[in-house]
């Protein structure tokens, strides 16, 4: 499994306020921004967490280093998360001290059933270079196409239930390690996907996102409780 943008552009963050860099541990992840308090992500991304790992959050500009930061409290990943197959790969992180929304700052919007699109754009701080293992503290975006369930089966064999999949629409432009819990959004700010993972025996370019839309009462209801509890 890997999941950094490789081949994209710089992203000014205005164009992706919702993007939030996510250090957990000794591990890099994406986000999204919710709402002021809770973010989304991968499940993955938090697999080795325990009571004294520390998780923060960074939002707001475009060099990870530079954003406000926040610490996150609380992480709810979905009840069926399984690590093997990586499907119901979807969690939930909350901040106690809420992020001030802005110019640079904004929330993704959810919806059960978004607008139909063929392309969609993603912005992480991963790998820029997975041959080099090059990386930088600069966010990067790309645009990707988005695959039928059966187009992508036909080419990765099997993807969970819950899963879309999207490629590089120009030239050779893809999430890579680093990426995963990324925001794959439409439309400007309606998120459809997170990254979740590649099968890069097979394919590099072709990434599997977990489907937002297909998790959306749950979502909700986990968030509900996040926020609730505190």
């Amino acid at each position: 499994m890997e999941s950094f943008v490789v081949g994209g552009a710089p992203a000014k963050i205005q164009y992706f306020g919702h993007s939030a860099f996510l250090s957990v541990g000794n591990f890099v992840c994406g986000s999204s921004l919710l709402n002021q308090n809770v973010l989304l992500s991968a499940a993955h991304c938090f697999e080795e967490i325990d009571g004294r790992t520390q998780i923060w959050v960074t939002a707001g500009n475009s060099n990870k280093y530079r954003g406000a930061v926040r610490y996150g409290t609380k992480v709810a990943l979905h009840g069926s998360y399984d690590e093997d197959t990586v499907s119901n790969d979807i969690a939930l992180l909350y901040v106690k001290k809420p992020f001030v929304m802005g110019q640079y700052i904004k929330r993704v919007i959810l919806m059960k059933s978004p607008p139909k699109s063929r392309v969609a754009n993603v912005a992480g701080w991963g790998l820029t270079d997975e041959r080099k293992q090059l990386n930088t503290d600069w966010l990067q975006y790309t645009e990707q196409k988005l695959w039928s369930r059966n187009e992508c089966v036909r080419v990765l064999h099997t993807i969970p239930l819950g899963s879309i999949c999207g490629g590089a629409k120009f030239g050779n432009s893809y999430a890579s390690a680093g990426d995963s819990g990324s925001a794959l959004i439409t439309d400007g700010y309606v998120q459809i996907g997170i990254v979740s993972f590649k099968k890069p025996e097979i394919s590099r370019g072709l990434v599997v996102y977990t489907d937002v839309p297909f998790y959306y009462d749950w979502i909700k209801k986990t968030s509900q409780k996040l926020v609730c509890s505190y």
